[in-house]
């Protein structure tokens, strides 16, 4: 008997228990048969401290984010080099800020805090993207497993994660594209079936990357109106960011710049990038203003290497040129306040009008050294274990005689130890500050 579709009976009940397939087990079924997504997930989980130790075997030490216990909103890196025999954890070193790229963007290095620790139920799919391999991954049952265990996380991405990950295996693998819809649509819960899904260019705010996901066209244009107001918002953050660039006003212009301006140039360049398709960035306002900042940046730093120039033609000794010196390169900071080797440079100006005795108990003008240390400190705010800045900033409060100095001398001391490099010199200048005080016990 065949139904008004042409199809038997039989073979109508066959189509059906297909279609019953297909959502998220048909996908387990064919590659993990007889086994539940579950299953598979926590399979994955428990072989991931091997996959650490494989790696930290031949010395290539995988680094993840973490997100803070205290405060949800903040993201720390990690490097691990160890895994705890019991494999529920790992040691890892916490990393610091160790300078920027071409393009600003900051590069680490392992700080100096040794016995930490970390259970890998810390661990996230949404950092775990960033460190697990997935394209470069040539088994798709592990990639699938991973996908599979970022789904069941508790975040809010966890599903829009997943979608990313088997995303990059519908692009590359034909062969899966029909399950790999229908456990998405199940996934995310979409009224939808297997080929009516497209690509979107998802971008990745966390990591500051593109990926591509599957969604449907309902989803498509609900995000196409999440891209205008987030281009919008963007654009806002930028202007805000360059604070004013009126040529009119002299340095220091207020308000001033947030970020830095080769940073500020930077994200222009991603803003046309990642909304280019977005109707607000075609409006002519917005493309005019974009203009006149990468413009108005130009000439700042124009302005900056020729008052930089000025400052180093003053070559005649004496206090009063090393004052203006300071000042100069005060002002040249102030287009570009966030730039931390401009605020080295300065810093180091006014150490300089300062003149600190090498014992560190006093100086030839406190003026130097007061002015120095705001500077010091925006430093090592993004570089909290330089310990070269950390005793800089001790001697200008030493050399004004304020105990403060003890508490950076004690932070590199902790860092270095205090019989060898830096520490040893902390140490020291601890020491002397300790003799001067009971030398002036003694008098009083």
């Amino acid at each position: 008997m065949r139904t008004t579709t042409g199809f038997t009976i039989p073979g109508l009940m066959c189509l059906l228990l297909l279609a019953a397939a297909l959502p998220a087990q048909g996908l387990v079924e064919k590659y993990f048969p007889g086994k539940k997504e579950a299953m598979v997930a926590e399979k994955w989980y428990s072989d991931l401290p091997g996959y650490f130790v494989s790696l930290i075997k031949i010395n290539k030490f995988p680094q993840v984010w973490v997100t803070d216990p205290k405060d949800a909103k903040r993201v720390f890196k990690i490097e691990i080099d160890d895994v705890h025999a019991s494999g529920s954890k790992f040691h890892y070193f916490e990393l610091v800020r160790d300078g920027t790229d071409a393009n600003g963007q900051p590069l680490y290095k392992r700080g100096s805090r040794r016995d930490l620790w970390m259970e890998f139920s810390r661990l996230e799919g949404r950092h775990l993207v960033y460190t697990y391999p997935v394209k470069s991954n040539p088994k798709v049952e592990d990639v699938l497993a991973f996908a599979f265990w970022i789904a069941q996380g508790k975040d809010k991405d966890a599903k829009r994660v997943a979608n990313r990950v088997m995303t990059v295996l519908w692009e590359t693998k034909p062969e899966m594209k029909e399950l790999i819809e229908a456990w998405i649509i199940e996934k995310e819960g979409w009224k939808a079936a297997p080929g009516q899904l497209e690509l979107w260019n998802d971008w990745d705010s966390l990591y500051q990357v593109e990926r591509n996901v599957l969604v449907t066209p309902e989803v498509r244009d609900a995000l196409l109106a999440e891209r205008e107001k987030a281009a919008k918002a963007e654009f806002n953050s930028i202007v805000a960011a360059r604070g004013s660039y009126d040529k009119r006003q002299r340095p220091p212009r207020k308000p001033a710049p947030t970020e830095q301006l080769i940073l500020i140039e930077w994200r222009i360049k991603e803003f046309r990038r990642v909304y280019a398709s977005s109707n607000f960035i075609k409006d002519k306002k917005v493309e005019d203003q974009l203009l006149a900042i990468q413009d108005s940046i130009k000439d700042d730093q124009d302005l900056i290497k020729d008052i930089k120039k000025q400052a180093a033609d003053l070559k005649e000794p004496g206090e009063a040129n090393l004052k203006k010196k300071a000042e100069m390169l005060a002002t040249a900071g102030s287009l570009d306040p966030e730039d931390l080797q401009l605020c080295s440079e300065i810093a180091a100006a006014w150490v300089a009008y300062a003149n600190i005795a090498a014992h560190g108990n006093s100086c030839d003008r406190t003026e130097g050294a007061k002015n120095a240390i705001p500077y010091f400190e925006k430093i090592v705010k993004v570089y909290p274990e330089n310990t070269s800045f950390l005793i800089w900033i001790g001697k200008c409060y030493q050399a004004q005689e304020d105990g403060k100095a003890k508490v950076y001398y004690d932070k590199v001391i902790a860092i270095c130890g205090k019989d060898k490099g830096d520490g040893k010199t902390a140490a020291a200048l601890k020491d002397n500050m300790d003799k001067k005080d009971q030398n002036r016990q003694k008098k009083n």
